[in-house]
């Protein structure tokens, strides 16, 4: 017989001592919407989809969804600690020509015209002067509507809506298309390069170089907040610059992510 049929099955069971069961504690579930606390930039309307005069307010914006409606839904998503959010749009969406169908011409090229010249060097301080009649209005709205729905502006309760606008970045040098006094009057102010205002300002196309640079003094700019989509709206032949020039654009962009950090900024990632 050999050793392995020798050995009886009871010596290959080994004594083990009896294992304590810990009683199971419940897992609470994640609810991410606690974690809901903001919704910044918020493109909504002020009211219904008609768009009107400057007096009662222009309404052309990018979200179909009501200011009031939108907070209603958040308010019933953020069941723990209410919720905050930032009323703001684009600022040139008030101009009348910003639009095709706000234009009586169905000529898209004159239309484009039209918009261009309220950003030609004469027409500027006009252009600015009404945009920032048109945002001070939006935000006495703003403060309005909570004023009628108590729910909508008590933070302790159920949440505060914030005023605010998205101002275009005009040059290199950092200027906006809204008035200094204007901004410093709204509670979030976030800076964003689009194309168009800035070629329409310029004449010229941005380059990484003039962007950097006006980036750099709006991190430094007491009335903004947050710099909006950094790099989503450069020329295709500006991006190769961050292949070709790496080293070189990252320490620029340090630079820039410190003077924000400094100043109590961000910068969105987009």
């Amino acid at each position: 017989m050999s050793e392995a049929e020798s050995v009886s099955p009871q010596t290959l069971v080994t004594e083990t001592k009896p294992v304590t069961q810990l009683p199971e504690t419940p897992k609470p579930p994640i609810r991410l919407r606690e974690w809901l606390k903001v919704i910044a930039h918020t493109h909504s309307k002020l009211s219904g989809p008609e768009i009107d005069t400057e007096a009662a307010l222009k309404n052309y914006q990018d979200g179909q969804l009501t200011t009031k409606k939108l907070a209603e839904i958040l308010a019933t998503l953020g069941e723990k600690g209410g919720f905050f959010l930032v009323d703001s749009d684009h600022a040139a969406h008030s101009l009348p020509e910003y639009h095709p169908k706000l234009f009586p011409s169905e000529n898209e090229g004159q239309v484009r015209e039209t918009r261009r010249q309220a950003f030609q060097k004469e027409n500027l301080q006009k252009t600015k002067e009404f945009l920032s009649r048109v945002i001070l209005k939006r935000a006495e709205a703003i403060k309005a509507l909570q004023e009628r729905n108590p729910s909508l502006r008590n933070p302790s309760l159920k949440g505060r809506i914030f005023t605010g606008v998205e101002v275009d970045i005009l040059g290199p040098d950092g200027e906006l298309d809204i008035e200094d006094e204007a901004l410093r009057q709204l509670d979030y102010v976030g800076a964003s390069l689009h194309r168009d205002e800035w070629i329409d300002t310029t004449g010229e196309k941005p380059t990484v170089e003039e962007l950097l640079n006006a980036y750099l003094v709006l991190a430094s700019h007491p009335a903004v907040d947050v710099i909006n989509h950094p790099i989503r709206e450069l020329p295709e032949e500006e991006w190769r610059k961050f292949e070709e020039e790496g080293n070189q654009y990252f320490e620029r962009w340090r630079e820039i992510c410190q003077a924000l950090a400094r100043n109590g900024k961000a910068i969105e990632i987009n």
